[in-house]
Order: C-alpha cells, then sequence, then structure tokens
C-alpha cells in the first residue's frame, strides 16, 4: 500500500488507541504494526508531533521494577480534536468508498433501462437488491 495512504491517517490511529487507554510508545508501534504495515520508527515522530501540538500528555511509569517508561495520553484537547477527525475521516472515507463501489452504475443503469423496455423492471429490482444484500455481506 502507497505510504501516501497511510501519512494521512497514522496520527488519527495513534489517537484512536490512546482514547480506550493511556499507552507506551513501544506498545502503541507494536498495536499499529498488527493491523498497518508500518516501519520501525514511525510511531515516536508522530507522538512528538501531536505532544508539541497539545493532543498528548507523557508521564513517567515504573513498571516490574524496569526501567520507567514514558506514557501517553489524550488531553482534553486531544479527545475533541480526535472526535473531530475521527468523524471527518469516516465521511471522507465513506464517500471514497461510494467513488470506488460506483464503477458498476453504469451497468445497473443500462441493465434498468434494458429491462424497462423489457418489461421485467421486477426482475431488475430483485437482482439489484440481491447485489446490494451481497456487497453488505462481503464488507463484514
Amino acid at each position: 500500500m502507497s505510504i501516501q495512504y497511510k501519512k494521512g491517517v497514522l496520527e488519527l490511529c495513534v489517537m484512536a488507541l490512546l482514547k480506550k487507554r493511556d499507552c507506551y510508545g513501544y506498545e502503541i508501534a507494536e498495536s499499529l504494526s498488527e493491523k498497518i504495515d508500518i516501519a520501525d520508527g514511525t510511531v515516536y515522530p508522530i507522538l512528538r508531533k501531536l505532544k508539541t501540538d497539545g493532543l498528548l500528555s507523557t508521564y513517567l511509569q515504573e513498571e516490574s521494577g524496569g526501567p520507567p517508561r514514558k506514557y501517553y495520553s489524550l488531553t482534553e484537547l486531544g479527545k475533541k480534536t480526535f472526535e473531530k477527525d475521527r468523524g471527518e475521516y469516516l465521511l471522507f472515507a465513506d464517500s471514497v468508498k461510494k467513488v470506488l463501489e460506483d464503477e458498476d452504475h453504469d451497468y445497473h443503469r443500462r441493465f434498468f433501462l434494458l429491462s424497462v423496455f423489457t418489461g421485467d423492471a421486477q426482475r431488475y429490482t430483485r437482482a439489484f437488491a440481491l447485489n446490494r444484500i451481497y456487497l453488505r455481506f462481503e464488507r463484514r
């Protein structure tokens, strides 16, 4: 996948993880890399930027007698920004999906017109409905 696709959403993904609970950097990187193919070291510049922008705060916490770990948490501004950006992204992603899935639109329009002229509109309606149901299950 193109790195350009990822660049636009990695900040949002980091904030999504931190919305659930506070995490340390390596934990965030591991969690993201399980779902998205990212290079080592990708997350840390994002964490620094989000902190500089006032969207994250940090604190140190010792665990199991090892060295203290730097934990990241969303600030109030970070929570508000996440909700706003998440909504905008989901609307955008839905619009892109509609555009990409619309490649069959001409096929449906031609089939519909043909079925109307031949008097078989009911068959088209059933086929179109079944196709929509199929697409919904395929997305899951």
